[in-house]
């Protein structure tokens, strides 16, 4: 509420708020030129000023709930109130209560201001254009201003696209134009002509936004308008479209800063790009450089709080990297730039001339300079840099500028005594005169005005008259008005903690700022320099400066952030969430880690002697420098709590480099105006210093987190103060374990520098690497030697935080922590005994200490090493255990490369155990090789995947099975050539059941094999294509040996006995169009010896044959003719289509018999389930099941899986059709089914479910089975009729043997033959034979899917000549209409179910009517089932829809029927299906099925279909 109590003063009313009086108000002064400051309101919290923005006569303010206020002259609507009613009090805008106002700008008569949607509105004076909406003379209610819409965008071609709305950021106005910003960075302009940059030679006004095409490849941070100049900074884009992600926070920087009053800082966009390269991979500790960093030891427990509470994208990783990140380059190269154009007059544009500027122009001297704010006056321009600098250049005819003379034609730096309690905070510009702002340590900030006032004095400045109670917060200025805001100082506890830190940030800021200009940059113009990447720690020393410039960067940004806490006030609602970002605390680890790093190589003091004779390090520097360091403790506001300071810089902060802090570090020399003589020595110690310096804040931060705590205490408690103290606290806490372990980081780098400079030069250049830090050594006080060392033996023992060093004359063996162990069974409380036994991957070393406590020190100092170095490893946060306590874990995960044995010169990472490769792991050779999988006693065992390189762009890889190092069990290699084996291996030779694959298919000499091997050669049933031939029986010593056939690409089969690779003795010969041979042969076709041959009307020759088949052929014998009386050419289809026995004609027995084939894949089987020896306990067969299942479902991600029949997989689809009303999702094949062999319904569930899973046993016997199948019968090659009874013989044998194999499993199951009823409850639909438990009943619904396609092909080339006279048959039949071919298949006219009269009582002859619809598409469904008895289910569901048909039709279901009636009608169904391969259906019936199962009914369906 807005109280009616209103004061006039000087033309103003006071503008309050109720409660306005209380302690936490906050007041704007404004006075003219000349003038003192006048209240012109008061607010009260919690709400807080952010902004103010000064007119030539009116003035905006934007308040903390995103209100926007205005007061003064409105004479051209630049209020935008509606009318031109000027405004005495501050008055509320209405229309922007619900836009939420984020930024204002006021110029000379028009006002602007940006929403936080991005979108800007601009009122008031629009005579020239410059509120961008037309040339309407002036606008007194806000209107929305359109930048680069797709209406406009050939006024909008800055290159590149434009989105179709642009988001604004920033806007600011001078007298008569008005310049905005958008949130990737570009900048617009419109308004007065030529003379601001908007047009080249053409006064005219520019009434539309337009696009400043010349920064199109810079990316803007700030701008500010003058009178008639522009001036902004940018930085370089890499990418001219590039629109970075920083609006919200380069606005939320904005609106909070209300020291800037004309633009924001430019930190948000310094800090972005700190952060944009931080997220680095983590690599492994040995396998980077030695010049990339770890975290040291000391901060390791720090890294690993850090890592579990940092967001990802602000935390600095302390680990390794093998990559160095673009963080640190990419800031080196994004130089900000500042541009200026528009008028010149005064040299208000920096360039060292009065030339008027159309476009912007770079000012070079400002080039790379930190700029914190830039402001433009009336005819002068003043730059803020981070460093507290001011530097000022243009008119300066009423001493604006802060220098001598009437102008200054370029940036000058200027010199403000301002006192050394108090550091400028900002700076604003009016038309003549520079307003400027101090934070003081006694929280009495001061305001200062340069102009003609000061001038009169002959001062550079004169003090504005602040009411003591105020505290400060900004100030703003343009033309002749000015005003600061202030709240109240009423020594509220937080503040004045929070104010003192403030002070001593930008202390420390200016004090590394110094030691840059005047140490780190010069340094690095040296020669030295330029080379010393390839210096030992050169990367580290580089590293150092480069993090020392991004500390910087991160001290300006918290200081903003403080002083923003302090302007809002918003510490009152306990807002310190700013303490606890994370990204100071991490490039403070960062910082720490890299400044110890390079202490202990010593690469600093080498750095600073090169420094120093090089002279580029001027004494004058220097002597600046030991000032500051000197007089570093003088600048700590110790008033309040010194005690506390003292006493924790005491304890935790490094004495030995500047001593104690009631006193002057005795290690700085006295630095006089005279006398002083620099040496090397002092050099070094003020580079090592210097650099030591930004650590020194750590000790202070911690104890005003401390005392924010203890301020707390005397603030009503609440659970908001409770959740800000303890996260206060644990702050606190992991800040004082950064102090901790640098000071026994200190100390121990220290020692190490000592070390390095005392040892051999050998054993620097070989070991001196940064990471190290020195823990125990060989010495005269601690001697170790070997346990039975000679006499004249001498051996240096060197324990580091990370490696455990064992040096001799010319030798060194150097063993990382991580993988050395002591023995399991030392003991080392034992006292007496001097020896221990240490273990590393490569030797066991057995020691000897001088005396019990020696050894005793030597293993306490060797187990903390190890526990400390396995905590900070990259991989700790993969060991199941914590490292703590005394308790070393003897299975770790860690990285070694061997330098000797079989592994020598491989890197090894994974898990261990006792010095042995144990467990999951990855091997890597330097000459491409690479192991990945398991591990067991230093040997592969397990998983794994062996790649071998053969040449630069060819490998042969190994996926399977290994044990004791050595290929074994099942797996696949591809060799370099394109070939490729899969299957079982023995020993590292092929073993068992496998395929192998040479060549490609284009290839004429490729081949194909799959079958047994034994010892690497092909041995017992196998199939071997080569050259277009197919061999298919028995080998022995890679030999065809045995009997097989072959069948070629012309369709000659052959069948025999073969012997050396030979068909000898008597065979078979039959080619496609029925020819046969049978007789002797001496070769494959090539007949030798006694014979018949059979031509394929039924002629024969008997005799004795010589030739090969195909050549010409010698004969000596009788030739007989087929009797032609014995040929009955009027036989009926089913009597054409071959018999049973037919099937197994005389072909057949010189084939193998089907039980031969595939042993190996049963054997594998029954190895598995370890049954290979004989009879086994079916628990103990279950339990080797679950254990093979476990094994493969549970191995690392990382470690292959075993490979999978690609031909199994092709066929899930059909398997799955005639499995989809069995399986079963529930069912778990990770432990034993209790389920019991009678159980059909059970164990049909849990097979179904273990068929399709490769990691069980069973799944993988029955792919492999599935794949032998498909692979002997699939093909050219094997589409050959002829093998057909092979087929059959070879599933119904793999059906049985599958079905032995699973009663060992289900020893309930009956023997295959015995009639046992399953005790499954099945629904009616199902065959009573079906509920007998058997082979058939249990594996033909899911084992004949799989096998289906190949095998139905064969039956329908076996009967292709048979099908063609069946359709020739069908196709004549279905010219007749329904009645007509009732008629002639004699079916009684009751079942033709067409009424003997029709509705006019006439004969009914129904021509056209459907009969048993029904009945023909349930036979037709025969095709799509693919077990024998599936199939004789459509056919009983056939008649059963013809009983329904006629029993629906006449209403008589109660009637039997006869057989002689219903077969006639079943034929007419079958005729009407024109089911196609019906005699192959039937035929597949007929054989798979055994006759015990077609009895009664179902055997008269059957028969009736056939």
């Amino acid at each position: 509420m807005e109280s009616s109590d209103r004061k006039e003063e000087q033309g103003y009313q006071v503008y309050e708020e109720e409660h306005a009086e209380n302690d936490n108000q906050m007041k704007v002064y404004m006075w003219d030129q000349g003038a003192q400051p006048q209240l012109m309101a008061s607010l009260s919290y919690p709400r807080r000023v952010l902004k103010i923005s000064l007119g030539q006569q009116h003035a905006l303010m934007l308040t903390s709930d995103d209100q926007l206020f205005t007061i003064g002259s409105n004479s051209v609507g630049q209020l935008g109130l509606g009318d031109v009613v000027d405004r005495k009090c501050l008055t509320l805008h209405p229309y922007f209560e619900q836009l939420d106002t984020a930024y204002i700008a006021a110029g000379s008569c028009h006002s602007a201001c940006i929403t936080k949607q991005g979108q800007l509105y601009t009122w008031g004076d629009n005579s020239l254009g410059q509120c961008g909406v037309g040339l309407d003379p002036f606008l007194t209610t806000p209107v929305k201003v359109s930048v680069c819409s797709p209406s406009d965008l050939q006024i909008c071609s800055c290159g590149g696209d434009h989105p179709s709305v642009i988001e604004l950021v920033q806007v600011a106005c001078g007298q008569a134009h008005t310049l905005t910003v958008s949130s990737n960075g570009q900048c617009w302009t419109w308004g007065q002509g030529c003379d601001y940059g908007l047009a080249d030679d053409d006064d005219s006004d520019i009434a539309r936004p337009l696009c400043v095409n010349e920064l199109a490849d810079q990316f803007v941070t700030q701008i500010d308008c003058g009178l008639q100049h522009n001036i902004l900074v940018s930085y370089p884009r890499q990418d001219p479209n590039q629109k970075e992600d920083t609006t919200r926070q380069r606005r939320a920087k904005t609106d909070v800063n209300i020291n800037n009053s004309k633009s924001a800082t430019p930190t948000e966009i310094k800090r972005k790009i700190s952060r944009s390269g931080s997220s680095n991979s983590i690599t492994s500790p040995l396998s980077a450089s030695p010049d990339i960093y770890a975290i040291d030891f000391a901060l390791s427990s720090l890294r690993q709080q850090s890592d579990s509470s940092l967001d990802t994208t602000e935390e600095f990783i302390m680990v390794e990297t093998k990559q160095r990140s673009s963080t640190f380059s990419d800031l080196m190269q994004r130089t900000t730039l500042v541009w200026t154009w528009g008028n010149n007059t005064y040299g208000q544009l920096g360039l060292g001339d009065k030339t008027a500027r159309h476009i912007p122009c770079a000012v070079e001297s400002l080039k790379g300079v930190p700029i914190k704010k830039i402001t433009a006056g009336g005819y002068h321009s003043i730059a803020f840099t981070s460093d507290c600098q001011i530097y000022a250049w243009g008119c300066n005819s009423h001493g604006q500028l802060g220098l001598s003379g009437q102008t200054s034609l370029i940036p000058q730096q200027v010199e403000l005594s301002v006192g050394i309690d108090q550091r400028i905070s900002s700076v604003a510009t009016g038309e003549n005169h520079t307003l400027i702002l101090t934070f003081a340590t006694n929280q009495q900030n001061q305001v200062y005005r340069i102009d003609s006032v000061a001038k009169k004095k002959k001062d550079t400045y004169a003090n504005i008259t602040v009411p003591p109670e105020d505290y400060v917060c900004a100030i703003a200025s343009n033309y002749g008005q000015s005003c600061y805001i202030s709240a109240r100082l009423e020594n509220h506890p937080i503040q004045k903690i929070l104010h003192e830190l403030l002070i001593q940030d930008r202390v420390l800021y200016c004090q590394i700022a110094t030691a840059k200009k005047n140490i780190l940059s010069p340094m690095k113009q040296t020669e030295y320099w330029k080379g010393v990447r390839s210096i030992n720690g050169g990367n580290c020393i580089r590293k150092l400066f480069e993090t020392f410039e991004i500390l910087m960067t991160q001290l300006d940004e918290f200081g903003d952030k403080l002083e923003n806490i302090l302007a809002t006030q918003d510490y009152l609602n306990l807002n310190l969430t700013f303490i606890e970002q994370n990204s100071l605390l991490n490039i403070y680890i960062r910082y720490a880690t890299i400044f110890l790093d390079a202490l202990a190589v010593d690469i600093i003091t080498k750095c600073a002697n090169s420094a120093w004779q090089s002279n580029e390090i001027t004494i004058a520097a220097s002597s600046e420098l030991w000032k500051i360091i000197n007089n570093y403790y003088k600048t700590l506001p110790l008033s309040g709590f010194s005690s506390s300071l003292k006493s924790f810089a005491s304890e935790y902060m490094p004495k030995s480099l500047f001593g104690s802090i009631s006193s002057k570090p005795d290690s700085v020399p006295n630095v006089k105006s005279s006398g002083f003589k620099e040496t090397a020595k002092s050099h070094e110690t003020l580079l090592e210093e210097v650099l030591y310096l930004p650590l020194n804040r750590l000790k202070y931060f911690i104890v005003v987190l401390n005392d924010l705590v203890q301020s707390l205490g005397d603030i009503p408690s609440s659970d908001v103060t409770e959740k800000v103290s303890k996260q206060l606290n644990n702050l606190s806490a992991r800040w004082k374990s950064l102090a901790t372990s640098l000071n026994d980081g200190y100390n121990s780098a220290n020692e190490t520098k000592r070390f390095w400079r005392d040892c051999s030069p050998k054993l620097r250049d070989h070991l001196c690497i940064p990471q190290l830090r020195l823990i125990l050594t060989t010495s005269k006080k601690n001697p170790l030697q070997y346990s039975k060392a000679g006499r004249y033996t001498n051996h240096n023992f060197i324990l580091f935080n990370r490696v455990f060093v064992r040096h001799h004359t010319n030798s060194c063996f150097v063993c990382p922590l991580t993988t050395l162990w002591i023995d399991p069974n030392e003991d080392p409380a034992l006292t007496n005994s001097n020896v221990f036994t240490l273990i590393t991957p490569e030797e066991t070393l057995v020691l000897s200490a001088s005396s019990p406590i020696a050894r005793s020190e030597w293993l306490n100092a060797i187990q903390q090493a190890i526990l400390s170095s396995l905590a900070s490893s990259p991989y700790s946060k993969l060991q199941k255990r914590q490292y703590g306590g005394s308790i070393l874990p003897q299975y770790r995960y860690a990285e070694y490369l061997f330098s000797s044995g079989d592994y020598r010169e491989a890197k090894y990472l994974g898990w261990w155990f006792v010095g042995k490769l144990h467990g999951h792991g990855e091997m890597r050779w330097n000459d491409g090789r690479n192991y990945i999988g398991q591990f067991k006693k230093n040997l592969f065992h397990g998983l794994g995947q062996y790649t071998t390189p053969v040449n630069h762009n060819q490998s042969e890889i190994y996926v399977g099975e290994w044990r004791s190092g050595k290929r074994y069990g099942y797996g696949t290699i591809k060799f370099a050539n394109g070939d490729e084996y899969i299957g079982f291996w023995y020993q590292d030779m092929r073993h068992g059941h496998g395929i192998m694959k040479q060549g490609t298919v284009t290839n004429s000499n490729s081949s194909f094999y799959i079958g047994e091997w034994s010892c690497d050669s092909k041995s017992g049933y196998g199939i071997y294509d080569h050259k277009g031939k197919r061999y298919m029986g028995i080998w022995a010593n890679d030999a065809r040996n045995g009997e097989g056939i072959v069948i070629t690409l012309d369709g000659i089969f052959l069948a025999g006995s073969f012997n050396n690779d030979r068909l000898v003795g008597n065979g078979i010969l039959l080619t496609d169009d029925r020819t046969k041979f049978v007789g002797e042969f001496s070769s494959d076709a090539i007949l030798s010896g006694k014979g018949i041959l059979t031509f394929p009307n039924g002629d024969r020759i008997e005799g004795s044959f010589s030739g090969k088949w195909g050549n010409s052929i010698k004969i000596n014998g009788s030739f007989i003719r087929q009797n032609t009386a014995d040929l009955d050419e009027e036989r009926s289809f089913y009597d054409m289509l071959p018999s049973p026995s037919e099937l197994s004609s005389e072909e057949s027995n010189y084939a193998v018999n089907p039980d031969k084939k595939w042993l190996a894949l049963f054997f594998q089987f029954r190895l598995e389930i370890g049954a290979h020896r004989g009879e086994i306990d079916p628990k103990s067969a279950w339990n080797n099941i679950t254990d093979a299942v476990e094994k493969l479902r549970n191995k690392p991600a990382s470690v292959p899986s075993l490979p999978t029949s690609r031909s199994s997989q092709s066929i899930t689809s059909i398997a799955s059709i005639g499995e989809s009303d069995i399986t079963d999702s529930d069912v778990d094949l990770s432990v034993a089914p209790d389920i019991k062999g009678t159980d059909l319904q059970a164990l049909v569930k849990y097979l179904s479910k273990a068929f399709d899973d490769p990691s069980h046993p069973i799944g993988r016997l029955v792919e492999s089975l599935v794949e032998a199948f498909r692979y002997s019968y699939l093909g050219i090659a094997a589409n050959h009729r002829l093998l057909l009874p092979h087929a059959v013989g070879e599933a119904k044998s793999i059906i049985q043997r599958l079905y032995e194999s699973l009663r060992i499993l289900f020893p309930d199951l009956p023997v295959d033959g015995e009639v046992v009823v399953s005790n499954s409850s099945h629904g009616e639909e199902h065959l009573d034979a079906q509920e007998a438990v058997s082979s058939i009943s249990l594996l033909h619904p899911l084992v004949l899917p799989r096998i289906y396609p190949p095998l139905f092909t064969l039956y329908a080339l076996n009967n292709e000549q048979e099908e063609e006279s069946y359709k020739r048959k069908l196709r004549r039949l279905a010219k007749y209409t329904d009645l007509i071919l009732m008629k002639k298949l004699g079916i009684n006219k009751k079942f033709r179910l067409i009424p003997e009269k029709d509705e006019n009582g006439e004969p009914n002859e129904c021509e056209d009517c459907v009969h048993y619809s029904h009945a023909i598409s349930t036979l037709q469904q025969i095709s799509t089932m693919f077990s024998p008895m599936q199939k004789l289910l459509i056919v009983k569901d056939c008649f059963s829809e013809i009983f329904k048909a006629v029993d629906t039709f006449w209403n008589d279901s109660g009637t039997l029927k006869a057989m002689d009636d219903i077969l006639p009608v079943f034929h007419f169904v079958v005729v009407r299906a024109e089911i196609s391969q019906l005699g192959s259906e039937i035929l597949f019936i007929q054989n798979m099925v055994d006759d015990s199962v077609l009895l009664g009914e179902l055997d008269m369906m059957f028969t009736t279909l056939q």
